[in-house]
């Protein structure tokens, strides 16, 4: 063994390999990259570990270890399988949100039914959806600050037939056909 000095004083110790000795076969794992001292802080199992204990939610996986977001992203960058992990978990947690909804509709939740209805690409092939078009006077374009958005969502049944009320109070009576 040879030792060499080190930056500060101390001397480092070096095994130097017998002829007869193979060096240790490289790791198949790509490195980890490194954080700002440049030392690499995490192994790829922990990110993977980190984005499955967090259901797919980057900030929260951050949070467990204790680093920032964009480190996250750095790793999801290079490693093709947490990239791979961090769109399994997303699936898994749309899947999850289908099946409650589905278990809604079923249960006649209305919201749910209109959420399904106006926000799903076959109901809204079938002639479904949400859609308000509202004019002025003599069906002409109304001032910018008189325009107001309502999210139906938000809505609840009897707040639906109410509003359903108000508009055909508002709409003029048919003039009969002549």
């Amino acid at each position: 063994m040879a030792a060499r000095p080190k930056a500060g004083g101390r001397a480092q110790v070096h095994a130097k390999p017998k002829a007869d000795q193979k060096a240790p076969p490289a790791s198949p794992k790509p490195p980890t990259p490194p954080d700002r001292t440049g030392e690499r802080k995490f192994t790829p199992e922990q990110m993977i570990d980190a984005l499955r204990a967090a259901r797919g939610f980057k900030s929260a996986a951050a949070r467990a270890l204790g680093c920032s977001p964009r480190t996250i992203d750095v790793y999801l960058a290079e490693y093709p399988a947490i990239a791979e992990t961090l769109e399994a978990e997303r699936e898994a947690l749309c899947d999850a949100a289908e099946i409650k909804l589905a278990s809604a509709i079923n249960a006649g939740d209305v919201r749910a039914i209109d959420l399904y209805l106006s926000k799903s690409a076959t109901a809204r092939a079938r002639g479904w959806g949400s859609r308000v078009e509202v004019t002025g006077k003599d069906g002409k374009d109304l001032p910018a600050a008189s325009v107001a958005f309502v999210v139906p969502a938000q809505l609840e049944l009897e707040e639906w037939q109410r509003l359903a009320d108000l508009a055909r109070k508002a709409r003029p009576a048919p003039s009969p056909a002549k």
